[in-house]
């Protein structure tokens, strides 16, 4: 889980760049943010990273090296660790208040409102999660690895919100020897686009048939 209430991310392109709030006011104009900054700076650098993966497949220029990686996926990992879930209180409390009101909105609107939780790769590969917690010298017990998870699990049965959560799915089909992932990055591969499709396709189906059905007793 992550939101960052300061941060403003603009793609440009291939690139992207971040405005800090917290060093000033976000500047608007007909709807368009305003960026105090080169935008052929921004060009150029989006024609560089295009230049650096010419000639490299998709998945190739998405992997990175294996110690990045794993950066990656600690930083990713600190919030299921137990010791320091308080640092996350202002985050985790923006992300569930939006998710409120979205509800709020969908409800107005008569629309439905699900929460979805795809998991991350750490959370469904214990071989990495081992690798993060070796070379960071952690200890295991000190972590959750599913808080994410269970957090929005509780918070939807709060709220009388559908939660549908893909990480037993995605540790089963692990388990099996399946790889889901591309090579050192957080993206699914084909196959776990595939899983996650027909797992929502199905979960969407019962849905749909119970809603049907719901309708029906109601109106009798």
């Amino acid at each position: 889980m992550e939101a960052d209430p300061w941060r403003r991310r603009i793609a440009f392109g291939g690139a992207t760049t971040d405005i800090d709030l917290r060093n000033g006011r976000e500047w608007m104009l007909w709807n368009q943010p305003l960026l105090f900054r080169s935008r052929a700076m921004l060009l150029i650098r989006n024609r560089i990273l295009e230049y650096q993966n010419r000639g490299k497949g998709r998945q190739a220029s998405l992997e990175m090296s294996r110690q990045r990686y794993l950066k990656l996926e600690f930083g990713r990992m600190q919030f299921s660790n137990l010791n320091r879930s308080e640092q996350f209180g202002t985050h985790q409390n923006l992300v569930l208040n939006s998710l409120k009101e979205i509800k709020a909105v969908c409800m107005r609107q008569g629309i439905e409102f699900i929460v979805v939780a795809f998991p991350d790769e750490f959370q469904v590969d214990p071989s990495l999660r081992a690798a993060v917690w070796c070379h960071y010298r952690e200890n295991p017990q000190d972590y959750r690895v599913d808080r994410g998870q269970r957090l929005l699990e509780e918070f939807c049965a709060r709220e009388k919100i559908d939660f549908w959560d893909l990480l037993p799915v995605f540790e089963e089909a692990h388990q099996t020897g399946q790889k889901l992932y591309l090579p050192n990055n957080s993206h699914w591969n084909k196959d776990g686009n595939r899983l996650a499709g027909r797992e929502l396709f199905s979960k969407v189906v019962t849905w749909i048939e119970d809603s049907g059905r719901r309708d029906r007793a109601t109106s009798e």
